[in-house]
């Protein structure tokens, strides 16, 4: 009975002490968070240095330096026709090479009637391009079927027009120059430009003089 009494009075006491240490609890619980699936950081691209821009050039096309002058150029029209027509006359004379088998004529009297030449050079004069004549004044090259004809103009100083016609002639080239001394307009004239005469207002039109070359040389012939 006593021992019975005992037991009873220890499991008493061990539920009571068991009251006493639990306690409730004063801390909030946070709520769950559902992990996120981790999102794979994209790479960025490296930043690219800046360069200069690269110019590509389409194969076959040639680069001609901005400072070369052309040699073949393309026929030019004029744009003012001449009015003068020019008719050869008994005034003209006939300049013959028997040598070379060719001939033509000029004007002897005439505003328009210029100084002229006829010379030889080798293929290989430094001054034949691509059988034209070519000078540090020339501002054009006309090819035609039979001649090459270069422009070539003096203003500062003299002034001067030279025309050369060149051909060639077994192993050399056959050269016919042309020159016509230029003037500016005296001061007594109404208008300014420039003059085949010092003293004179007649105004030189190119398109008059370059016709009358075209007729000269229009007489250029073979002999044989």
């Amino acid at each position: 009975m006593k021992y019975t009494h005992y037991l009873a009075l220890g499991l008493l006491t061990l539920t009571c002490a068991g009251c006493a240490t639990a306690k409730p609890s004063n801390t909030a619980t946070a709520p769950e968070v559902k992990s996120q699936p981790a999102v794979e950081a994209k790479a960025q691209p490296a930043a690219q240095p800046q360069t200069t821009a690269t110019v590509v050039t389409p194969e076959n096309v040639p680069i001609v330096p901005t400072s070369a002058k052309p040699v073949d150029i393309a026929p030019v029209t004029q744009t003012v026709a001449s009015t003068m027509t020019f008719e050869i006359d008994e005034t003209w004379q006939t300049y013959s090479n028997k040598s070379l088998s060719f001939e033509f004529k000029w004007p002897t009297r005439g505003t328009y009637a210029p100084h002229w030449s006829v010379d030889f050079r080798k293929t290989d004069d430094k001054q034949i391009e691509g059988g034209c004549v070519v000078d540090d004044n020339y501002v054009s090259n006309i090819k035609s079927d039979k001649f090459c004809h270069t422009t070539s103009l003096v203003v500062e100083g003299e002034h001067y027009q030279t025309d050369y016609y060149s051909i060639k002639r077994g192993n050399q080239y056959v050269v016919v120059t042309f020159t016509k001394d230029l003037f500016s307009t005296p001061d007594t004239c109404k208008k300014s430009g420039v003059t085949t005469s010092a003293n004179s207002c007649k105004e030189f039109v190119p398109e008059d003089y370059q016709a009358l070359l075209n007729t000269i040389m229009s007489t250029f012939k073979d002999t044989e």
